[in-house]
């Protein structure tokens, strides 16, 4: 039942590794080709992000509110697959700089739908995951993220070079039907051990008079703008310092998803045998280097860069994930995790926004050099947020 469950956790997270070529690889240099400029991307980019903000009302509405004999997760599931994927077919009828409202309109309307179906399913997997698994399952969910993540980004950089970008919209929209399919013949029993029997029968509002649970908010929030604006920013570089073609930014994706999936896979398999806290500080440390060694990369050795930062990344956010999970059992699970997503969604559209804007004030090299060291402070938050939780979360 194990491999089941990773199988489907993999697979929805597919969908959004897909998404992410896209968005990631081919939608900053499209825009930009065809007018929109750098302050509406990221005007866009970060708006993208607010579904995500508020995935706790989302959480919270999958948490309380169920759909008779369909349960409380699987409906939103697809609702959210329907949402984007509606959207994405009509994304590729519009034409972004004369009907940017629009282009805006949608592009946020599809993050809206990903935005509640990746909150189901993370309320799905704390319901259905036991606690030594966690690690396994988050591992499988980047790991789907970042084969969706390698093969479209190959896939769409030959398709955008080859025939146009609307190409893309309409296989991000045809691909939401065999998820939709595998959601509603996937079947598990939740999770029954001592851990999760505790966490049903208290209150729902503990964890937010605790400290250390602001502590980890906080922490996501700090990290996500170092994480996230490096990822926001590299293709760019790549597109207008080294002037590198659509393949090599696809081929550059789907380096990058390697390294995800390796990182991910290393990240897993470490938190079953070492201390989540002794993981945590080696992650972010593995990102600070990945980001500043960024600002030195080359035309000809582009995919040396894309392992290495692919890799750091899969660490640290299957490290950060794993720790949120630890954070959210209970009858309020998808709510607390998707309030500590919120968190990290915050940095994230900070962190896109800042980092987008950065750039065209400033040289991406040295915005890359400023988001690594930016990670200084990040490691005291995090040792503070360490010292303080209960020995069973961090260990």
């Amino acid at each position: 039942m194990l491999f089941i469950s990773l199988l489907f956790f993999g697979s929805l997270y597919f969908l959004q590794g897909a998404v992410l070529a896209f968005i990631i690889n081919f939608q900053k240099p499209f825009l930009s080709a065809q007018g929109v400029s750098r302050e509406q991307i990221a005007l866009l980019t970060s708006s993208m992000l607010f579904p995500f903000i508020g995935k706790i009302f989302l959480g919270a509405l999958s948490d309380r509110v169920s759909w008779g004999r369909w349960g409380r997760r699987k409906p939103y599931i697809v609702l959210g697959l329907g949402l984007s994927g509606v959207s994405y077919l009509a994304l590729g009828f519009v034409d972004p700089a004369p009907q940017f409202k629009l282009y805006f309109f949608l592009s946020v309307l599809a993050t809206l739908g990903l935005a509640l179906f990746d909150t189901t399913a993370d309320g799905m997997a704390i319901d259905k995951t036991q606690e030594t698994d966690q690690g396994l399952v988050q591992a499988a969910m980047l790991a789907g993220k970042s084969l969706g993540l390698i093969l479209f980004s190959f896939l769409f950089g030959a398709v955008v070079q080859d025939y146009g970008v609307r190409f893309t919209f309409w296989t991000l929209s045809v691909l939401t039907i065999p998820i939709v399919i595998a959601c509603l013949f996937y079947s598990a029993p939740d999770r029954s051990d001592d851990q999760m029997v505790i966490a049903e029968m208290e209150p729902p509002a503990r964890p937010l008079v605790s400290a250390f649970f602001w502590l980890f908010a906080l922490y996501g929030v700090v990290y996500s703008i170092t994480s996230f604006g490096v990822d926001g920013i590299m293709t760019l570089f790549m597109d207008q310092d080294l002037h590198l073609p659509a393949r090599d930014l696809g081929m550059f994706g789907s380096l990058r998803g390697v390294g995800s999936l390796i990182g991910a896979l290393l990240a897993g398999a470490t938190l079953r045998k070492f201390k989540k806290g002794q993981i945590a500080y080696f992650s972010l440390v593995l990102l600070a280097l990945a980001a500043y060694a960024n600002s030195m990369m080359t035309a000809n050795a582009y995919w040396m860069w894309a392992l290495a930062w692919g890799l750091a990344w899969g660490v640290q956010e299957t490290t950060f994930v794993t720790l949120a999970m630890a954070l959210s059992i209970g009858r309020w699970s998808a709510t607390m995790f998707a309030l500590l997503m919120m968190f990290s969604n915050i940095g994230t559209s900070g962190g896109e926004a800042i980092a987008t804007t950065l750039s065209a004030h400033y040289a991406i090299p040295l915005v890359l050099k400023g988001l690594a060291l930016w990670l200084l402070p990040v490691a005291g938050v995090l040792a503070l947020y360490l010292r303080s939780a209960p020995k069973d979360l961090v260990d």
